[in-house]
């Protein structure tokens, strides 16, 4: 359509409006850690987060509110931050039982973010206009090479308690008892 100059009405259908979206968003996220003992434990959770309602915090929101993938990737970068150090310290097992561990330290990590005076921390909620509701963990989980080796490993401790056990035994009837042949056995 072509449009002269001076007044000219519109339907309903051809207005564009472009509304800032002010409803609080829920996204989840997933972060891998190397363990102490060498397997990546992979922790997931979700945060949620929306725009301040002051005119100085939406006006800082409107720069990255056309890519939340912004918002998304600078909270899991903190994740990531607050979780490696403590995760790089313990063992796989550990990780795997430490949900409220791991939740605490994260919660304590944006609590440092969102005090003011703390100068050597970087704040998100300043930075992109926004308040961000801590994040939660959901679950901790290691690779699946390493879930499959330790399930082996237990198995095989199981086959020489057995064999010892088995052996032990042959001692005291006065029997004896090969251990190479009682573990082929077992493993049959």
């Amino acid at each position: 359509k072509i449009y002269l100059p001076g007044l000219n009405l519109k339907r309903l259908s051809e207005v564009v409006q472009s509304y800032i979206d002010l409803d609080e968003q829920t996204i989840s996220f997933t972060v891998t850690c190397p363990t102490k003992d060498g397997a990546q434990a992979t922790v997931t959770g979700s945060f949620q987060w929306g725009p301040k309602k002051t005119v100085a915090d939406l006006t800082q929101f409107l720069f990255v509110r056309k890519d939340p993938k912004n918002i998304q990737t600078g909270v899991t970068d903190e994740v990531l931050h607050a979780l490696s150090v403590k995760i790089g310290t313990m063992d796989m097992l550990t990780v795997e039982k430490s949900l409220n561990t791991l939740g605490k330290l994260i919660d304590k990590h944006f609590k440092r973010m969102r005090d003011i005076a703390d100068t050597g921390v970087r704040s998100l909620e300043q930075e992109f206009g926004i308040y961000i509701k801590t994040p939660t963990i959901s679950k901790v989980t290691g690779d699946q090479k390493f879930v499959a080796a330790r399930a082996t490993r237990r198995a095989m401790d199981e086959i020489r308690a057995t064999v010892k056990s088995a052996v032990a035994d042959a001692q005291t009837l006065g029997q004896t008892l090969d251990v190479g042949a009682a573990m082929d056995n077992a493993l049959l």
